[in-house]
């Protein structure tokens, strides 16, 4: 599938399989929003 340019909500986004998520998207160039119950300070350098 082709998600340049789609606006995508990943619940969970800071670890696990939501982080993975995260990063496939960020790669293809998706609009990311992202939502978690922690609020951990640090991205990984690949999402930023």
């Amino acid at each position: 599938m082709n998600f340049e340019g789609k606006n995508i909500l990943v619940v969970g986004g800071r670890s696990g399989i939501g982080l993975s998520l995260v990063k496939l998207l960020h790669k293809q160039n998706a609009n990311i929003y992202v939502v978690s119950r922690s609020a951990s300070e640090e991205w990984p350098s690949e999402v930023l």
